[in-house]
């Protein structure tokens, strides 16, 4: 799922997949968009999109101008639900369309010109890269790739990449300034280090299929963009066509009666003119044929009879199935998108009492339903996607007119709460097959013995090797990631940690310095504070460096590899010393961590601040005096030890304490409050100091 805000800072007067007016007031309207492909994850904005111009693909274009999209909207004082077609249309005379291969020229000011290349991302159809070049810089950005290696080869041998490419281990003639890169499964979990090709996954699928007798019926589960290739290579091995609902083959129909320049996927799925005749493609509307690809609910009679289920995989990993379905992004692009649309908090709880009066009696359905609509409450798109044929179902058994007549644009506002149900529980059900991904012996078997359903790998993004291999092959300055969650970005997110093995030098990653100073300033999540207290008191064991969730800066960040150092360095020496130290703590604490009164270089490892952190720390303790009244409760002996020297034994009636030598700075700040809070309960206060957790413990907790 891409999270690309749009934005690259090379070229700041252009936009990549992010068509949305944005919320910095400071920013400037762009001069020219670029769309790479037709996932949905993709085309955030577009529905309201005026200006400027939008470049992109000729088979993006012919497909974005006919997707359809049937909004919902919930009139309570009809009882119905109204819905009305939404399209890109609009769109027709902002798109422009550049053939593949071909360096074009954009014109964005009359003194201000980029150079723009289009490559194919053998990702789906109409799928692109943008190599942009002007003003002395280049940037590639990649949209959604699946980087194997002949197509990684290949790019070796692109006339407009030549000069970025490194060979034999020489320098480039020239170097890209940025790669923005699919990182959708960049991870060295080994689930995801490696992916079978996709020919060898298209193999496989031919040999499964050869084994069914010539009267087997296939349905293939194409629920996106993007399986193109597998409906040409089965429909030729099996020698007939591929069934296809009215709007898709409306969809792909448009790739060879569009505009100039023809879209050169076309031909293959839908067929083109040769001589006299007319050479057929792959996909058709008859719906007697032995294959099929089409959406459920539209009236094809494949799923009243007999038929082996098709299903792509991303990869198998120690036996087990990684499932596709959604990965990515994109799920369900390849149908008619219906939504319902919630404006206001009035709408939301009006849905909320039509599910609690329904669903009366029925607790476990409630509480999915309940979970589904409260998600509205952070969601600033304030939409859900509906199974309509679920809907329609849902509409005929709660009305008396049986399917009969029935208007789609004035469905029962009653049957939206089972067709809710419904999408809940597929939810939940996705979210437990992610956990524990389906084996091979799932599957049930026919009477004759082969399976009823056929699975193959077929992954349409890359693999964190097939990443590494791409990256390697150019070697940019910067690498900036695509695909990032933002709630839980730490080491294994870090483009340092993911890709500073493939360079002989250190690489300060932007993207790295970005995140990191913005988890410096972000506050601290209160349930991650309670499960660090919890944590620092129990024992500390021999491979738990006491990094704790309230740690503004992830310590292990440093220790999974070196790249990253430079840029916590950076951060440290930014950090601002307070105005006004207090004379409670000596002013060594205000320093930031890479300032030093000597001449020598700051270190840039934290080893080094954490331990003048502590010496600091216990500094300051010493100026404050001892209460002997002090309740017996669970200490921490910063007194009389250092980081180099142990503390002695504790004192005979606290058997409890703990030497902070064994503790991170974090781990000492948390105990430190849980002692003040335990104190201001029993009403006995102890002289306690409070480091502040911002500030990375440079500064006097002045709230407390």
């Amino acid at each position: 799922m891409s999270t690309f805000n749009g934005i690259v800072k090379e070229f700041p007067s252009i936009r990549i997949d992010q068509f949305r007016t944005s919320p910095d007031p400071a920013s400037t309207p762009p001069l020219a968009f670029f769309l790479s492909h037709v996932h949905s994850d993709h085309l955030a904005g577009l529905e309201t999109c005026k200006s400027p111009f939008i470049y992109c693909s000729p088979a993006t274009k012919e497909i974005l101008l006919r997707l359809e999209k049937y909004p919902h909207r919930m009139n309570f004082a009809k009882g119905i639900l109204e819905t009305r077609k939404q399209t890109y249309k609009h769109l027709r005379k902002l798109l422009k369309a550049i053939p593949l291969d071909t360096p074009t020229q954009i014109d964005l000011t009359p003194d201000h010109s980029l150079r723009v290349t289009l490559l194919d991302a053998n990702h789906c159809v109409g799928a692109v890269m943008f190599l942009v070049e002007g003003h002395g810089k280049a940037i590639l950005y990649t949209g959604d790739i699946r980087s194997e290696i002949w197509w990684v080869n290949a790019l070796t041998r692109h006339p407009m990449l030549l000069p970025y490419v490194r060979h034999n281990d020489r320098k480039p003639i020239k170097q890209l300034d940025c790669v923005y890169l699919d990182t959708t499964f960049a991870s060295k979990g080994d689930r995801y280090k490696h992916f079978q090709p996709k020919q060898e996954g298209l193999t496989e699928l031919l040999q499964k299929v050869a084994k069914y007798p010539d009267e087997t019926v296939f349905y293939f589960d194409s629920w996106t963009f993007g399986y193109e290739d597998v409906w040409i290579a089965i429909s030729g091995f099996l020698g007939c066509r591929i069934h296809v609902d009215n709007y898709r083959f409306k969809l792909y129909s448009a790739l060879v009666t569009g505009s100039d320049p023809k879209a050169l996927e076309g031909p293959g799925l839908v067929g083109f003119t040769f001589g006299n005749h007319l050479h057929r493609g792959c996909l058709t509307e008859d719906a007697t044929a032995r294959l099929h690809s089409c959406e459920q609910g539209t009236g094809c009679d494949i799923f009243k009879r007999d038929f082996v289920r098709i299903t792509p995989i991303i990869s198998r990993h120690n036996g087990t199935e990684i499932a596709e379905l959604g990965a990515g992004g994109g799920q369900g692009d390849l149908d008619r998108q219906h939504e319902l649309e919630v404006f206001d908090l009035a709408q939301l709880g009006a849905l909320m009492k039509l599910c609690t009066d329904q669903l009366h009696g029925q607790p476990k359905a409630m509480t999915s339903v309940m979970r589904l609509v409260a998600s509205l409450i952070e969601d600033p798109v304030q939409t859900i996607a509906l199974d309509f044929a679920a809907l329609l179902e849902a509409h005929m058994g709660t009305t008396a007119e049986g399917g009969v007549d029935v208007d789609p644009d004035e469905l029962s506002l009653s049957s939206l709460v089972p067709a809710l149900v419904r999408l809940a529980s597929k939810q939940e059900g996705a979210q437990l097959k992610k956990a524990a991904p389906v084996t091979p012996n799932g599957s049930k078997c026919r009477a004759d013995g082969l399976p009823a359903r056929i699975t193959f790998p077929y992954s349409r993004h890359s693999s964190y090797t097939e990443l590494c291999h791409l990256l390697e092959v150019f070697k940019p300055t910067d690498v900036h990631p695509c695909t990032v969650n933002d709630m839980h970005w730490g080491r294994d997110q870090c483009m340092a940690f993911l890709f500073g093995h493939l360079y002989d030098s250190v690489c300060n990653f932007t993207h790295d310095r970005m995140m990191l100073k913005r988890q410096r300033h972000q506050k601290p999540d209160m349930r991650k504070v309670a499960a660090a207290r919890e944590e620092s008191e129990a024992e500390v064991s021999d491979d738990d460096r006491g990094h704790h969730p309230d740690d503004d800066v992830d310590h292990e960040l440093l220790d999974a590899t070196s790249g990253i150092e430079p840029v916590l360095a950076l951060i440290y020496s930014e950090v601002a010393p307070p105005s006004s130290p207090s004379p409670a703590l000596p002013e060594s604490l205000y320093r930031p961590f890479g300032d030093q009164s000597t001449s020598e270089k700051p270190s840039h490892s934290l080893a080094g601040p954490a331990t003048q952190l502590q010496a600091g720390m216990m500094e300051a303790l010493k100026s404050f005096p001892a209460n002997e009244h002090a309740p017996k409760r669970r200490r921490l002996e910063c007194d009389s030890a250092t980081p180099e020297e142990p503390a002695a034994t504790a004192s005979a009636g606290d058997s409890s304490s703990t030497p902070c030598h064994s503790m991170s700075p974090a781990a000492i700040a948390s105990a430190r409050k849980q002692e003040a809070h335990d104190a201001a309960l029993e009403g006995d206060w102890d002289d306690i100091t409070l480091v502040s957790v911002s500030g990375y413990h440079q500064e006097i907790e002045v709230e407390l």
